[in-house]
């Protein structure tokens, strides 16, 4: 049966890869990491699958899951910073390194099947589990603090953001918890044939799928996006998290008074240096991506049911235009069409 279950949550994870690839034509870091985390979840169906059949990938295996926790972790550390702290990235390597090498000694994951412990817990284990504990608990304590600290209730795209980060750290929780809960019944003499830590290991990765799919729309728009090449070459005058933190984590988009000139100084940067950067990664000029940005946060508006009730001129004011004019004009041409008649069709 669980053979089925890893197949299907396999060719899950690689839908959904693909689905991350296509979808618009740039490449967020938000989407950097999650497609890191989705191919570490696909592959490590595709080894659990491969021993349901009698091959033994314990060592591959137990790398590939932390790396997954650990792509896990940074993700979220994105969305709550739009950058991972370098002392973040240290712990994480101290412990990937410490674990490889308990890894290597035999000192394995453990799992109860059909009610059987298959490894024994030894101290080392037990010492694994406090750090992982320990050190995820806290990293997710922090993030969800610093996206509640900075949410700005009156922001549609932070308010997403906020619940999904919500759902995100509920969903971890519960996974510590019944890892816990199935050790806490193995020890107390509880275990039945029916415990098998395979179907807990099955739904946490289905329901992080789903978790990854149903993300915020907003976050797949190519505006929202620096290229992938873009990131990695060295001639930007600028970092991409920096221009990220101020055009979208702190919604400068939003503001009417946008202008390049202003922006610029914010960034401590030139007209110049910004203007070169904007059209090097998003091909586009820095009045364009601020109208397109508008106009995709203006949709977002429509299509919420929190601001049915406004009227068109207060969403165009909320979403960054100067008046009625300019937003009929920036939708027009990035829509094909009014505001009124895509309210129609929706």
């Amino acid at each position: 049966m669980y053979s089925y279950i890893f197949f299907g949550l396999m060719m899950v994870g690689i839908f959904s890869i693909i689905e991350n690839l296509r979808n618009g034509h740039g490449f967020s870091n938000i989407r950097m990491y999650i497609i890191l985390f989705l191919s570490f979840i696909t592959i490590n169906s595709f080894l659990d699958l491969l021993s349901e059949f009698g091959y033994d990938f314990k060592l591959l295996e137990s790398i590939i899951g932390l790396s997954a926790l650990i792509s896990f972790i940074n993700l979220f550390y994105f969305i709550a910073n739009r950058k991972i702290p370098k002392a973040v990235i240290v712990l994480e390597s101290l412990m990937f390194v410490f674990f490889i090498i308990t890894y290597i000694f035999g000192y394995y994951s453990t799992s109860i099947t059909s009610g059987n412990l298959l490894i024994e817990l030894s101290v080392i284990d037990k010492i694994k589990f406090l750090i992982k504990v320990a050190f995820y608990s806290i990293s997710m304590c922090y993030n969800i603090f610093i996206i509640y600290k900075n949410t700005d209730n009156d922001n549609l795209y932070q308010v997403k953001i906020k619940n999904w980060s919500i759902f995100l750290i509920v969903l971890f929780f519960i996974a510590v918890s019944v890892q816990i809960t199935g050790l806490l019944i193995y020890y107390k003499k509880l275990a039945t044939p029916l415990f098998d830590s395979r179907a807990v290991v099955s739904l946490v990765r289905f329901v992080l799928l789903l978790f990854i799919l149903f993300r915020p729309k907003f976050l797949n728009e190519s505006g929202y996006s620096a290229k992938i090449n873009k990131i990695i070459g060295t001639k930007n005058y600028l970092s991409v998290s920096n221009f990220e933190l101020l055009f979208y984590a702190n919604s400068y988009f939003l503001n009417a008074n946008a202008n390049l000139e202003d922006f610029a100084l914010k960034l401590n940067k030139t007209k110049g240096e910004v203007s070169a950067f904007i059209k090097d990664q998003f091909n586009d000029s820095f009045s364009e991506i601020l109208n397109k940005n508008r106009v995709t946060y203006f949709k977002e508006l429509l299509n919420s049911k929190q601001y049915e009730s406004f009227t068109i001129e207060a969403l165009s004011e909320m979403s960054g235009f100067s008046n009625r004019q300019a937003m009929y004009v920036a939708f027009k041409k990035h829509e094909g069409c009014t505001p009124s008649e895509y309210i129609d069709n929706l």
